[in-house]
């Protein structure tokens, strides 16, 4: 974890807040974006880029104006590049992304705009060893889809090795900014991060801090939700000091510091506390059986004079029940436990997984999911389901019970169901994103990204 050397990185900064065609409104908040943005990344206390290395373009007119700079940018970076752009995203007919220059014409989009696509070329082609795109625009989540789509329809995930992409918005939903606002909603959260820190937060701001951070404050406040998709080992680069560093409280002898309550919690666990209650009880219940038989036999034997042959044969006729309440006792419920560094899940016959967060790419839960083999069709309810990043293997999860062989053609594991860990889905959401990130998926989240869910 560390900053990149800003001798052999670029940044260019792309904010277009005015435009010629009505149809756009102007975005006044755009030139402030780019212009506090620049500021931050030359400051001693985030990149400490050179001046030369930070280029700003205000309100571009010409494709080419921009084709131009982003050549020379991605030519020169040799250890970070980073892209911003601010403004207006338009989708073509096709669903492309544009992004609007100065120029650029609503009903002329195929002539006037910038095709991400061209950007997405330029960047994949830098010798840099971090690639970087920030967009704050509408639909800006669609350049996710093209620098590598996280749940592809037609095989299985495609990365840009080295590329991470943070964007303000979904594929589907439009960007925000509050009416006189200095900066739009994104980047006002992303520079007041950058400026003033994160409390209790490690000493340097990855690009993982600062996503889990945008996530947690705009989604709190009712702002459309960032996205973000980055590969290998990019999202443990820095873009800054952190300016308010955890400090972790001295005993006043001068002792060993006491870690935060947020240090100490290191597990949350569903399903397991349910489990051993369940379970002590059926114990209990099978023992006061088993007494029960023998006081009766003996009673038998002594007070009726039973002979050996009848007391064996009622003990027998009486050792299923005890037998099948024994076995019941003994039933085992699945359970889940989180870590900071681990997902491990143990099915109802006591198999059990370990998967390190790094290989996760999301858990989500599904409402319903109709698996059709043949003609028989078959509903699951409230699925708790797993996908595994492009190069993991599945850790043992085709063994569990509660494997869907239909999802897991689709790539996706179920662990059981929401119910057999008696779990409240808000606390579990919760829970992985403090423990592992932004990685929890609600249903419609799920559908969103994979329309054969559905």
């Amino acid at each position: 974890m560390s900053l990149a050397d800003p001798a052999r990185s670029r940044a260019l900064l792309i904010g277009t807040a005015v435009y010629e065609d009505s149809a756009l409104p102007a975005l006044d908040a755009v030139t402030n974006n780019v212009t506090d943005l620049a500021e931050v990344l030359t400051s001693p206390w985030s990149l400490g880029l050179p001046p030369g290395h930070c280029t700003v373009l205000h309100d571009p007119g010409a494709v080419m104006e921009v084709g131009e700079q982003l050549e020379r940018a991605a030519e020169q970076a040799e250890d970070l590049l980073l892209v911003y752009f601010a403004g207006h995203g338009l989708v073509d007919e096709r669903g492309e992304l544009h992004l609007g220059l100065r120029t650029t014409r609503r009903g002329r989009l195929k002539w006037s705009g910038l095709p991400f696509a061209h950007i997405r070329e330029c960047i994949a082609g830098s010798p840099a060893r971090n690639r970087v795109l920030i967009l704050d625009c509408c639909f800006s989540g669609r350049a996710i889809e093209a620098m590598g789509d996280p749940v592809s329809l037609a095989s299985a995930q495609v990365e840009i090795v080295g590329t991470y992409t943070l964007t303000s918005t979904s594929a589907t939903a439009p960007s925000h900014t509050a009416v006189g606002a200095r900066h739009t909603t994104f980047t006002g959260a992303l520079l007041e991060l950058l400026r003033s820190g994160l409390p209790g937060g490690p000493e340097l701001l990855t690009f993982r801090v600062i996503y889990e951070h945008l996530l947690r404050t705009l989604v709190a406040n009712g702002k459309p939700r960032p996205e973000q998709r980055g590969t290998l080992t990019t999202d443990q680069l820095a873009l800054a000091r952190n300016r308010a560093p955890r400090l972790p409280a001295v005993p006043a002898d001068g002792g060993v510091p006491v870690p935060s309550p947020s240090d100490a919690r290191k597990t949350v666990e569903f399903g397991r506390h349910d489990l051993e209650g369940s379970v002590r009880r059926r114990k209990a219940l099978t023992v006061v059986l088993t007494v029960l038989l023998l006081a009766g036999l003996l009673c038998a034997t002594v007070l009726l004079k039973w002979d050996w042959q009848a007391v064996v044969a009622t003990a027998g006729l009486a050792l299923f029940p005890v037998l099948i309440v024994y076995f019941w006792a003994w039933d085992r419920r699945a359970y889940l436990v989180l870590s900071r560094s681990t997902l491990s899940f143990t099915d109802g016959f006591g198999r059990k997984v370990d998967i390190p967060w790094p290989d996760v790419d999301f858990i989500g839960l599904l409402h319903t999911f109709d698996a059709v083999v043949g003609e028989d069709i078959t509903t699951y309810k409230n699925l708790l389901v797993v996908r595994l990043g492009p190069t993991s293997h599945d850790f043992g999860l085709s063994r569990l019970t509660w494997t869907v062989p239909y999802l897991r053609g689709f790539g996706y594991h179920a662990l059981c169901g929401l119910g057999d860990l008696s779990a409240d889905p808000v606390l579990l959401r919760d829970s992985v994103i403090e423990l592992a990130g932004p990685r929890y998926r609600t249903n419609d989240e799920l559908l969103n990204l994979d329309p054969r869910l559905s």
